[in-house]
């Protein structure tokens, strides 16, 4: 009985994390790592089920230790370095000081920070924002 809730509590908090986590790669567009954490919970949600139908006590209180530990780590990881803008935020901000129409592609690492990216369809210069100080420029002053 109590294995069953530790397997249920597990899953349940691994995909209630997952969901999290796509919320947040679309409103930072994936710069904080957000992607590539999303794989790890799904590598936890099949290696518990995995051992939950293949049960030996001391692997699976091993597996259930790390588990938890992973599932703590990542939310607080997440909102400890989860950055002061949003796409939208940034790009509401940087079209408001441009005074131009701007479009959001990618994010890249710019000055050993990563930055969003934006895009002028109009003078087809490419801009930098840094969600964590605010700070922009055009890609060709610098």
């Amino acid at each position: 009985m109590i294995r069953k809730l530790i397997f249920s509590s597990i899953l349940f908090f691994s995909v209630l994390e997952y969901i999290l986590i796509l919320l947040m790669i679309d409103k930072y567009g994936d710069i904080m790592w957000i992607g590539k954490i999303s794989y790890c919970l799904i590598y936890i949600i099949i290696f518990n089920i995995i051992l939950f139908i293949r049960s030996k006590q001391r692997i699976e209180n091993l597996t259930e230790t790390i588990s938890c530990v992973i599932l703590l780590i990542i939310p607080i990881s997440i909102f400890i370095f989860k950055p002061d803008f949003t796409v939208e935020k940034a790009l509401s901000s940087l079209e408001d000081r441009q005074q131009e129409s701007l479009v959001y592609t990618h994010f890249q690492k710019y000055n050993d920070e990563k930055v969003y990216v934006f895009y002028s369809e109009r003078t087809e210069e490419r801009y930098f924002f840094n969600p964590y100080n605010g700070e922009y420029g055009d890609f060709k002053n610098d």
